[in-house]
């Protein structure tokens, strides 16, 4: 992958670029079934919709560990499952 993620998406002058690397990223069945087949978050029966704030939060922090590990940011670990599709 060339550059940032936040190149693509944003100006450098953009003030939403200080906040790309914080962001959380949003949850939807394609990325529920990314983080599940990457073994990040375990395979779950409850709808991701009807989750709590404390699933939201753990579903959020397993996110942001791997992409840390990954050097990278919870945005463009997203970005990236979303190029593969």
């Amino acid at each position: 992958m060339q550059g940032r993620v936040d190149r693509w998406f944003f100006s450098d002058s953009d003030p939403l670029n200080r906040w790309f690397g914080v962001a959380h990223i949003p949850v939807d069945d394609f990325v529920l079934r990314a983080a599940q087949e990457h073994n990040i978050v375990p395979t779950t029966q409850a709808a991701w919709s009807r989750w709590g704030a404390p699933e939201y939060k753990t579903f959020q922090q397993h996110i942001r560990a791997h992409a840390k590990k990954c050097g990278a940011t919870p945005m463009e670990i997203e970005h990236r499952w979303w190029m593969r599709q």
